[in-house]
């Protein structure tokens, strides 16, 4: 008779710190721990502490072992599970949609700050994973949101995030360089945006598991023009932002005095460019001036 010993959530725990402490940090490491038993066992933190010598399956022995193989390639967590969690929302992501920063989650705290529990019209432009848009349809059912990209892979994984928090987002097919789409065309009452904003140049600086993995259309801009998608939108908005309305934008923390003078252009007013918890220019906001003003 062959016995087969079975090997432990604590052993496990070993095994995966033991293999990747030379590639990340202990609180890395910690938190992928935290973060795979939840989505493969459905545990928490405490019951990882208290049940170091429960059993795992071999199935899930082998999920760990491809789990740190592609860790070890630097693929990213959040790829690696095809989740995170952003503003208290679960969104599905891949390699064709940006991960969602934190920094991301203060532009939405803002936004729901100036219109949370309003009745308004928000349009989300380069929504990728839906992360934006999905956040702030969860956190204010009476705002109407609507949300576009540019690809229509991408947005099948944004209207599923919108299926899966149960929210009420309407996506189109929309290229704000090319806007030929005339579902988008209306008048909103905030227009929001986290395009593309990293020059070339800025590639040599970013680490392997952002620049191997992330799309890099909807990371980079050329270093001639880095506020094209910013100039499209604001032309767009020129049209479809009612007077009195606000345009959010996450920015290039480079290029903050330069967005300024931006929205000042385009006629607006009350220009406010906000820090993120890193102390950076990282936000944007700009209310839309009446004609007579």
């Amino acid at each position: 008779m062959v016995f087969f010993s079975l090997t432990s959530i604590g052993d496990l725990s070993q095994r995966f710190k033991r293999e990747l402490k030379e590639q990340y940090s202990i609180s890395e490491i910690q938190n992928f721990l935290y973060l795979i038993f939840q989505n493969l066992m459905d545990l928490s933190q405490t019951d990882i502490h208290i049940n170091p010598g429960r059993k795992v399956s071999c199935y899930l022995v082998d999920k760990f072992t491809a789990i740190i193989n592609e860790l070890k390639q630097d693929k990213p967590i959040q790829y690696v599970l095809g989740k995170t969690e952003f503003y208290g929302c679960v969104i599905n992501v891949n390699p064709d949609t940006l991960i969602p920063r934190p920094e991301t989650e203060e532009l939405v705290r803002w936004i729901l700050d100036e219109a949370g529990g309003y009745s308004c019209k928000i349009f989300d432009i380069g929504t990728g994973s839906g992360c934006i848009a999905v956040a702030l349809a969860k956190n204010n059912p009476a705002a109407k949101v609507f949300a576009s990209d540019h690809s229509a892979e991408i947005l099948k994984v944004a209207r599923e995030n919108a299926r899966i928090n149960n929210t009420n987002v309407k996506f189109a097919l929309f290229n704000i360089i090319l806007p030929e789409t005339p579902d988008v065309y209306g008048i909103w009452d905030i227009i929001v945006s986290n395009p593309p904003y990293v020059t070339e140049s800025e590639k040599a600086q970013m680490k392997k598991n952002v620049l191997n993995y992330e799309p890099h259309n909807a990371l980079f801009v050329p270093d001639n023009d880095p506020l094209v998608f910013y100039r499209a939108i604001l032309e767009f908005a020129e049209s479809n932002l009612r007077p009195g309305g606000n345009i959010f934008f996450e920015i290039n923390e480079l290029f903050g005095r330069q967005m300024v003078q931006l929205l000042q252009k385009f006629n607006y007013q009350n220009v406010i460019l906000r820090k993120d918890i890193n102390e950076k220019d990282r936000m944007i906001k700009g209310t839309k001036k009446f004609k007579n003003d």
